[in-house]
């Protein structure tokens, strides 16, 4: 920390400055505690409205790069929860011909609940979004270092990423 005094003598003004290392350990630790207590807190939800649709889409967009199931959503989130949960195990049904979106979204949840553990494919889910929220955070915070470490601002910011719930929801 430095002080420095105005022209005139009357005023102090505090600069606060931490070390990259500092910087990165307390971010760490922020970003942590908050992956842990939305484990916490979340871990007894059930899958939400639409989530296991989504899931079964993002497997068929990055197994078959097709994306005839749900292709009215954006895919970044489909993609990047597929490719988690297909790397890890998900079985997924050839395609058929659907003929509206209630026998579409029978086809997926179908594939979730009864041809997969729902428990795992929920699980693992899950640890994708944590991994793509806190990436994001970190990602974040390092983008505004500059500013926030030379600044009053950090003491806001860390403030703000503390309390930040990450959601492990799909979309």
């Amino acid at each position: 920390m430095s002080l420095s005094i105005n022209p005139q003598g009357t005023e102090h003004q505090r600069e606060w400055s931490i070390s990259i290392q500092a910087f990165a350990l307390l971010l760490f630790a922020i970003v942590g505690g908050a992956i842990l207590r939305s484990a916490v807190a979340t871990r007894l939800d059930s899958f939400h409205l639409d989530e296991g649709y989504h899931i079964a889409a993002g497997v068929s967009y990055v197994r078959h790069w097709d994306f005839r199931i749900n292709p009215e959503h954006p895919p970044l989130m489909k993609l990047w929860v597929g490719s988690f949960v297909a790397a890890t195990g998900f079985h997924l049904s050839p395609f058929r011909e659907f003929h509206d979106k209630p026998d579409e979204r029978d086809f997926t949840e179908t594939d979730v609940f009864l041809h997969n553990d729902p428990d795992s494919v929920q699980r693992r889910s899950r640890m994708a979004m944590f991994a793509l929220n806190s990436m994001l955070m970190v990602v974040l915070a390092f983008t505004l270092r500059r500013v926030l470490v030379h600044s009053s601002h950090w003491g806001r910011f860390s403030s703000w990423l503390s309390i930040r719930r990450l959601q492990p929801i799909c979309l």
